[in-house]
């Protein structure tokens, strides 16, 4: 998860749904176009672009009128993760930027072992939010359930992909810089996977965090990311 920021002002049109008896967030083209400018076009949850989104209720609204027209209630998420959070809404909120997504969570993968379970934990057990927020994508990431076992594979190894493309860009990178040779290209090429667009974002940052040496070498842009670069 990382940081995100809803626009404004709240589309017009989720007034005029609310009104009626049958009104639905999904009749509101302007709602999809701003959500997906607002998240990336990626889900708000496990970060990944490439599959179909679905607008998502980040407090269930049960039949709240309220709740379910809400612009500031109005997630993107992918199926797989929809399916997984339910009801749960004691959690971190991506939008909020007061609850820091990005650093109250480690994200962990053992990119040698494309077999290994992701675990995502938090530091501070008394944060009932980060701790719940943590287990959700944990469990977003290695679900057994009958549709998750299926897709959680899947989601595990297009994130591998994008780890071991994030790391021959950083080995590539010192290996010409050891040379003297030009590293302009490269060193582009890391601020986009270190760009807020870019999926798996959590992760690539705690991949250069945990490394001592990619910590030491990265450490401007380090703490510039996210860059909201293209």
């Amino acid at each position: 998860m990382v940081n995100l920021t809803k626009s404004q002002p709240t589309p017009k049109c989720l007034a005029a749904e609310q009104v009626k008896s049958n009104g639905s967030v999904r009749n509101c083209s302007e709602v999809r176009e701003r959500l997906n400018a607002d998240f990336y076009e990626k889900c708000y949850l496990c970060e990944r672009h490439d599959i179909r989104m679905e607008i998502e209720h980040f407090i269930p609204h049960n039949g709240d009128k309220t709740l379910k027209f809400d612009w500031t209630n109005l997630f993107l998420a992918c199926g797989h993760c929809n399916n997984a959070k339910r009801t749960q809404h004691n959690l971190l909120n991506c939008t909020n930027p007061h609850d820091d997504v990005l650093h109250w969570m480690e994200y962990c993968y053992d990119v040698e072992n494309l077999t290994a379970k992701v675990s995502i934990h938090t530091a501070n057990n008394d944060n009932v939010r980060a701790l719940n927020t943590a287990n959700l994508l944990t469990t977003i990431f290695n679900s057994t359930s009958d549709e998750g076992r299926f897709y959680a594979p899947k989601l595990r190894t297009k994130l591998a992909e994008e780890i071991y493309s994030i790391e021959s860009v950083i080995e590539t990178l010192l290996k010409r810089k050891q040379e003297g040779l030009s590293i302009q290209d490269d060193y582009l090429a890391l601020e986009q996977h270190l760009s807020i667009h870019s999926p798996f974002f959590a992760f690539k940052y705690w991949f250069l965090r945990r490394h001592t040496r990619y910590n030491s070498e990265f450490q401007d842009i380090l703490t510039k990311a996210p860059l909201h670069t293209a």
